[in-house]
């Protein structure tokens, strides 16, 4: 059983001092201190909670509420140059989550040289070959899902 490891650490505390101005150069101390933070936080404390937030987002958007259980969520956390993907127990039983590995690493990898839009064209076609494959749509088969990119700050 793998064990995943224990987020500790909550996070940087966000709050502005009373009185304190907003400098020009704001922008680029927040993109630093998201560095620094990356850089402080072990690599598997945030891969952790990437996937999390992963599991937490197919549920509260209801992706695991269709008839034949066959939600997927592809979650790109953009920071942590890291991709999760949630397959629902009707996908996981005809695929197996195996078969993401390589989509993943590819995914990442891209994500990695800045190639975002690239690396995710090419993650949902190898993602809709594999389930047209192993998942294909019945005659009778309605799209019970939003079949749309969602992005969260």
């Amino acid at each position: 059983m793998n064990r995943r490891p224990e987020a500790r650490w909550a996070g940087p505390i966000r709050a502005r001092r009373p009185g304190a101005r907003t400098a020009r150069g704001a922008g680029r101390r927040g993109r630093f201190s998201e560095r620094l933070r990356l850089a402080l936080v072990p690599r598997p404390v945030r891969r952790a909670r990437a996937r999390d937030a992963a599991v937490r987002a197919f549920h509260a958007r209801g992706l695991d509420r269709t008839r034949a259980r066959t939600g997927l969520l592809l979650y790109v956390a953009l920071a942590e140059h890291h991709a999760e993907i949630v397959a629902d127990a009707g996908i996981v039983a005809r695929v197996g989550s195996q078969s993401w590995c390589g989509t993943l690493s590819e995914l990442t990898a891209a994500l990695a040289r800045g190639e975002i839009e690239a690396g995710l064209t090419q993650a949902v076609e190898r993602l809709g070959a594999c389930l047209a494959e192993h998942v294909p749509a019945g005659p009778d088969a309605v799209d019970e899902l939003p079949n749309r990119v969602i992005v969260e700050v």
